[in-house]
């Protein structure tokens, strides 16, 4: 099949004709004498400068869109029985759909880019205002002899710093329980001494283990708001680190008030529900952060692992958390590329 008529050779021709006449304006100024030569070249330079204008300005633009034009017809070419490509032509208004299409696809995607890299100064920004601001009221309360509430704020920010400032997806286990008692000491102000933290760990090895960033956090937060809020006192949640040849178990455990068969079965189907969580309306809030949790490790570990929740009513909840054993960050892929 012959090329098509192009808009790309139209512009290689044109600009060669204009190259000429150019070359003739300037070749006539060099070499002529009279004033009739050189306002042959005037006019020569003059008629060069007008076309190069209307082919940039008026010209190509027409010529991209016939091309795109041709590009979109032979998209929808087709074979005859004898094997020749033919042109099986759409009507005129299918073929300026697909166009604006193409065009309406390549704005969005350049609307999307600046739109995320506004996000990301977004978000160095507003951490750096935040930890700021956080500063100065640290400042104030230490200048004011308000040891508490210094304390309390360096807690914040410490917890903050951790859990929006890092971009890393894959932290140790030593991370995560150093962000937990953090998290715990900011909750005691609240709840003053009304529950306590306890951590075991079998062996320390396990400390070096990679897992996802605020895997912990928001298990621990379930705990307290679902398990212990209507505690008056002695609530505890446990936190037990087993590490076997292959795995690391880590059970978030509490005391409070636990959950009938009908509401656990509830949650353990949320847990394990396909659906995302903002199709969810108009259900209860418990379960969703661990929902999330179940399916970013089974995302990044495999099916095999994720988080699996039992209760009884009086006795309290327990969550465990079961991922492979992971000692370097290398180790782990996700579509291909290194977490």
């Amino acid at each position: 099949m012959n090329e098509p008529f192009s808009g790309r050779r139209i512009g290689i021709a044109a600009c060669a004709l204009m190259a000429v006449m150019a070359a003739a304006a300037v070749a006539l100024l060099v070499l002529g004498s009279s004033a009739g030569t050189r306002l042959i070249a005037a006019a020569l330079l003059l008629v060069a400068g007008a076309a190069f204008l209307l082919f940039q300005f008026g010209i190509r633009p027409k010529l991209v869109q016939h091309d795109m034009a041709v590009n979109t017809l032979l998209t929808l070419s087709d074979r005859g029985e004898d094997g020749e490509e033919r042109l099986v032509l759409p009507p005129l208004n299918v073929l300026l759909d697909e166009v604006i299409s193409q065009q309406r696809a390549k704005y969005q995607m350049m609307l999307s880019q600046d739109r995320n890299s506004l996000m990301v100064l977004q978000n160095q920004i507003n951490p750096h205002f935040l930890y700021n601001t956080l500063d100065c009221i640290r400042g104030e309360a230490l200048e004011s002899e308000m040891d508490d509430i210094a304390s309390m704020v360096e807690s914040l920010s410490t917890f903050f710093r951790y859990s929006i400032s890092s971009g890393d997806i894959l932290v140790q286990l030593r991370d995560e329980l150093r962000n937990i008692q953090i998290y715990y000491q900011i909750q005691k102000y609240r709840f003053k001494d009304r529950f306590r933290m306890e951590i075991e760990c079998e062996d320390d090895r396990a400390l070096d283990c990679y897992l996802p960033k605020l895997t912990l956090q928001p298990i621990m937060e379930n705990c307290i708001l679902h398990g212990l809020e209507m505690t008056e006192a002695d609530g505890l949640i446990l936190i037990h680190v087993c590490l076997t040849d292959q795995r690391l178990i880590i059970t978030v455990s509490d005391n409070g008030c636990g959950m009938t068969p009908n509401e656990l079965a509830q949650l353990r189907e949320k847990i394990n529900s396909e659906l995302p969580p903002a199709s969810e309306r108009g259900m209860v809030r418990h379960g969703l952060a661990i929902q999330n949790i179940n399916k970013q490790l089974k995302l990044i570990f495999g099916q095999g692992y994720g988080l699996y929740v039992s209760s009884q009513v009086g006795e309290g909840t327990e969550v465990e958390l079961q991922i492979p054993a992971v000692f370097r960050r290398r180790d782990l892929t996700l579509r291909g590329e290194r977490l």
